[in-house]
């Protein structure tokens, strides 16, 4: 086991209360990993927040960026199965619509 620190951003950091996270995440811990973590410590308004409103599928994709080490993960193929390290930081930050 090792911790990750989350930095979050916008209506993920107004629910929480917090702008970073440490997390006690399993070796070979991934990207969903970690969102199904955070999904199951501040509940459904998180999952809410991280969900695509379209089909209610948890999607980074459509509704925010993930940043490992400053890094944008996003364009991989699949940036849900990205293995994290120990000391990494992941930012999550929401797509922010307006008009």
């Amino acid at each position: 086991m090792f911790n990750v620190k989350i930095k979050l951003y916008g209506a993920l950091k107004d629910l929480t209360e917090e702008p970073e996270i440490e997390l006690l995440i399993d070796d070979e811990s991934t990207i969903e990993d970690v969102i199904k973590k955070l999904i199951d410590r501040y509940g459904l308004e998180f999952k809410r927040i991280v969900s695509d409103y379209s089909t209610g599928i948890t999607s980074p994709d459509k509704t925010f960026f993930i940043l490992v080490n400053g890094i944008n993960i996003d364009s991989l193929k699949n940036p849900w199965s990205f293995k994290l390290s120990p000391n990494d930081e992941v930012t999550l930050l929401p797509i922010v619509e307006g008009g």
